[in-house]
């Protein structure tokens, strides 16, 4: 598969480089939407579907890059006026070794378990779109629990669609970014063509007894949002940053 890197600038108080990818391949898929009242004057609806028949196109759009239906949880499908902006989610990976060690331990020696996720956005519509992404750097508090509770982070390495088949997809080095950053809020800020795409891995941290079943990232008018499931029932939304469309 041929892959076009394209950085985009993440700055964790510090400046570091991450990769957006574009890829044209053919992919299987088919979808099941339901659609939903716009939010504002931008988006007409939006659909949600997952993945699983075949089809081809001799000219694929990003959406359509060479990705197992099987590693996608799920993909939402926002209808905007002069086309489509897509966005696709990954189930979690990693909760066990991190570089090597059990967990992870703060400085203050408070445990917490962990999961990767991936999201990739892909812009089909005729001008490009910004996106402006930030976390706190305090924890959030997980409110079915007094002592329970979530830390968000934007892990600092290139989204490689090759690796989404490896065990914590193929992320290294992320505890050393944890012990120099672990209070540091997280921030991202990328700018996707015309028929590009955007990807990303988050790592959410959990503490006392739960842990992040499914993330989902939303868009709801001018506003980006993140969902994240504990358990089949239960689930918390934050405030994830801005996307601003250039028409």
């Amino acid at each position: 598969m041929n892959m076009t890197i394209k950085t985009i600038t993440i700055t964790i108080l510090t400046v570091i480089t991450l990769g957006c990818v574009n890829t044209t391949s053919n992919s299987d898929s088919n979808s099941h939407s339901s659609s939903t009242p716009p939010s504002n004057s931008h988006s007409n609806s939006h659909s949600n579907s997952n993945s699983n028949s075949n089809s081809s196109s001799p000219s694929p759009s990003p959406s359509s890059s060479k990705i197992d239906t099987s590693l996608i949880y799920r993909t939402d499908t926002y209808h905007e006026s002069n086309g489509d902006i897509i966005i696709q989610h990954g189930y979690p990976r990693g909760g066990g070794d991190l570089d090597g060690l059990r967990g992870y331990q703060n400085q203050e020696g408070q445990q917490f378990g962990h999961a990767f996720f991936w999201t990739r956005l892909v812009n089909e519509t005729s001008e490009s779109i910004d996106l402006d992404i930030s976390f706190p750097g305090d924890s959030i508090k997980y409110d079915k629990s007094d002592s329970a509770y979530l830390k968000f982070f934007i892990v600092p390495s290139p989204f490689d669609l090759s690796q989404l088949e490896e065990y914590s997809y193929g992320i290294k080095g992320f505890r050393y970014h944890l012990d120099t950053a672990f209070y540091e809020p997280q921030i991202a800020q990328s700018s996707i063509p015309p028929g590009g795409d955007f990807g990303f891995y988050m790592a959410v941290l959990t503490h006392e007894g739960f842990y992040a079943w499914r993330n989902t990232l939303l868009i709801d008018g001018d506003s980006l949002k993140y969902s994240v499931r504990t358990n089949a029932t239960d689930s918390l939304v934050i405030d994830l940053g801005r996307l601003r469309r250039n028409w």
